[in-house]
Order: C-alpha cells, then structure tokens, then sequence
C-alpha cells in the first residue's frame, strides 16, 4: 500500500467532524435523491472504484456530494432550522411575558425542558415546542 496524506485518510485535527459530515450528506442525498441501493453502489465503483462511501477519502466524498447536487439535489442550509428556532423563542417570550413571575418561571421552564439556563441559549427546535406547549397550558390554567 502506498503513501496517503493524512487529509486524504481524514485524519488530523477536525477531519473527523468534516469526514462524517461529508458521509452525512451522500446518505441524506442518497435517499431524498430516491436511489436504489444497486445504483449508489454502481456510482461508487464508477465513479472510485470503491463498494463503500466509508472508504472514500474527503476529497472524493466532496466530489460525490458535488455529484449529487449536479443531479439536482441541494443540501438544506442550518437558516432554515435558525429561523425556525427564532420565531419559536419569540412566540416563547411572547406568552412568558403574560405570565406572573415571568423571567423565574422562564428560567425554571428552560432548566426543566430544555436542559440550558436561558432561552437564548436553547437551539433545539423540539426542545422550544415543547416549552411553547407548556407554556401554552400554564397560560389556558391561570386564564380559567
């Protein structure tokens, strides 16, 4: 076997992170892109005559997800995810602020559900539901 620099064999410092996002991207791809387990495979050993995505170095896994979105596929964007958890964090304060004692039972609520001290600090579109809800509930309670 011959000599393979290390950002080949995604190695070194953050290669990890960015190995495995790349891996990411081609399964994402692969099932939104509907593609038969047959087809996948036939790419691979075309394309690197590899059977696997895991044997692909960084460059090459680049160069598939570049495939892919020749084919028409785009990987969604973390803005779509940020801007659902910005409206959710509104509406959160929005309902907090009707409520007596509003920052300590925010607080206490974002400790509870959310696992973090402030809203502002929660990223988590489920985890910002689920305390919408419940704050929904606390509000239809103290409404009655």
């Amino acid at each position: 076997m011959g000599y393979q620099r290390t950002e080949d064999r995604g190695q070194g410092p953050g290669m990890d992170t960015q190995r495995q996002g790349l891996l990411a991207k081609v399964h994402i791809a692969k099932k939104e892109l509907a593609l038969e387990d047959w087809d996948y495979r036939h790419i691979l050993k075309r394309e690197f005559r590899k059977t696997s995505a895991k044997y692909l170095s960084i460059l090459e896994l680049q160069y598939l997800v570049n495939l892919f979105e020749e084919t028409g596929w785009r990987p969604r964007t973390k803005n779509n995810k940020s801007s659902q958890v910005s409206a959710l964090r509104a509406r959160v304060k929005e309902i907090a602020e009707g409520l007596e004692n509003s920052e300590r039972r925010l607080s206490g609520l974002c400790r509870k559900l959310c696992g973090v001290e402030r809203l502002d600090w929660c990223r988590d579109a489920g985890k910002l539901k689920r305390l919408l809800m419940a704050l929904e509930k606390i509000r239809e309670k103290e409404g009655e």
